[in-house]
């Protein structure tokens, strides 16, 4: 009996992880179309990666482990010297995660004070520093804005009341890719181009 239980959970993990698959190649299809084979396209995919990993997590646990957080850091890292001037590269990841991630922070413990609970996750404010260290300040605005109704429909369709907590990094992750496929093309002007 206990295997047997053991066997489902398995398989609906197994399932979750799978569609989470097909949904990074079509993701990451759609970026390589829109962008080619460019330095953003490859930011973008990387950082699609990271957040479906987040996405899962947090439906899984309600909690995003910091090591991918960590794993994001070390990632863009690995990717900076390949667009044009590291300097300049690394100082717009630098100020997209700062203001992103630092006014994230004060809005959400504005919030805490005027709610009496904690309305965002330490991860979900890590995530989102994460994403403007990715796609930088005006494209990490977007995506915050594009995560919060996501999460506003989310709740509405899934009748989550006002207290309750619900997975946001499910929502943070549309936002990030709608953000940077849909809206934020003209930015991908502004990096190197893979081979160029």
């Amino acid at each position: 009996m206990a295997f047997a239980a053991y066997a489902v959970l398995c398989g609906e993990r197994l399932r979750r992880a799978l569609g989470c698959a097909v949904i990074y190649v079509l993701e990451c299809g759609a970026v390589v179309l829109r962008f080619g084979a460019s330095f953003y396209a490859a930011r973008v995919c990387v950082l699609l990666a990271l957040l479906l990993a987040s996405a899962l997590s947090d439906i899984e646990s309600m909690e995003i482990p910091d090591e991918i957080h960590i794993c994001a850091v070390f990632a863009l890292f690995m990717l900076l010297p390949f667009d044009g001037c590291f300097r300049v590269s690394l100082m717009r990841s630098a100020a997209g995660a700062a203001v992103i991630g630092g006014g994230i922070t004060l809005m959400a413990r504005l919030a805490d004070r005027i709610w009496h609970c904690e309305t965002l996750g330490g991860g979900d404010i890590k995530l989102f520093a994460v994403i403007g260290a990715y796609l930088g300040v005006g494209c990490g605005a977007l995506a915050v804005a594009l995560s919060c109704v996501s999460g506003l429909v989310f709740c509405a369709a899934e009748h989550v009341g006002s207290k309750e907590a619900f997975p946001f990094a499910p929502s943070i992750a549309y936002g990030a890719f709608a953000a940077a496929l849909i809206f934020c093309g003209a930015q991908a002007a502004s990096f190197g181009q893979i081979g160029a």
